[in-house]
């Protein structure tokens, strides 16, 4: 199946926030007084969170960044796509230091760019399909330029797909510029990350092949979990990862 992306993409800031983001998960259980579990299964519910450690680092290996990023799901319409698509917010450790030393940013120096705390921008799921907009502000724009986060059901090794994205204005060098996205199944591992292990976990390679060069994403993905981790390498030869280190349902972990 061919998912054919073609329209003007743009970020759309949410209202900030003076509460302090917070990490930690509660003692609390997540299975109703039947005893059944009451998590929803869709990876989009509203009220689920998923923490981020992301790492970014140079061509040469040198740490650019490090800090947490949160997603959460909203259970509410995105505003650009409300028929389509659900609201997404990204929660960011941002501050003036770290927003200055990326001024302009190297990768796209002509892009005019403000600096957030959060965002929310949209995700898509059905049972063929769940996909979403890369994390992809601040220091993160590479993103756009990579393939974005996609995983086709039902999942199988060796199975691929296409599509292609059509940017359009606002960003940089990167206006008027068409991408074309392949992705491939490859495997299904076992994984550990810092709350547990998890088993069958899928590994999807993907590239994304614009004029300007040749960007990769690897993403792993979990039944329960969705994107456990979101490995970039740009067409820079800079590594971006997105590695998952909580997950938490109305406020209890999962």
């Amino acid at each position: 199946m061919v998912l054919v992306l073609s329209c003007i993409m743009f970020l759309v800031n949410g209202c900030s926030s003076n509460d302090p983001l917070s990490y930690g998960n509660l003692p609390c259980n997540i299975a109703d007084a039947s005893g059944s579990n009451n998590l929803p299964s869709a990876i989009f519910a509203a009220d689920k969170s998923y923490v981020y450690q992301t790492l970014y680092t140079d061509s040469n290996g040198v740490t650019l960044s490090e800090e947490l990023v949160t997603l959460h799901c909203t259970g509410e319409s995105w505003a650009a796509q409300p028929d389509v698509q659900t609201a997404l917010l990204h929660q960011f450790e941002y501050d003036d230091k770290t927003a200055a030393s990326w001024q302009p940013h190297p990768l796209n120096p002509s892009m005019e760019q403000e600096w957030v705390s959060e965002t929310t921008t949209g995700g898509f799921e059905s049972p063929e399909l769940l996909w979403m907009h890369p994390i992809r502000n601040n220091q993160y724009i590479c993103t756009e330029v990579a393939p974005f986060p996609e995983v086709q059901f039902p999942l199988a090794e060796g199975n691929t797909w296409t599509n292609n994205l059509a940017i359009l204005n606002g960003w940089g060098i990167w206006n008027n510029s068409i991408g074309d996205f392949s992705y491939t199944v490859n495997d299904r591992q076992t994984r550990a990350y810092s709350f547990g292990i998890l088993e069958n976990v899928w590994r999807i390679d993907a590239s994304a092949v614009y004029p300007f060069g040749t960007s990769f994403l690897s993403t792993y993905y979990h039944e329960t979990y969705g994107f456990v981790e979101l490995n970039y390498t740009n067409y820079a030869n800079e590594r971006l990862s997105f590695v998952l280190q909580n997950a938490t349902y109305k406020d209890c972990s999962f």
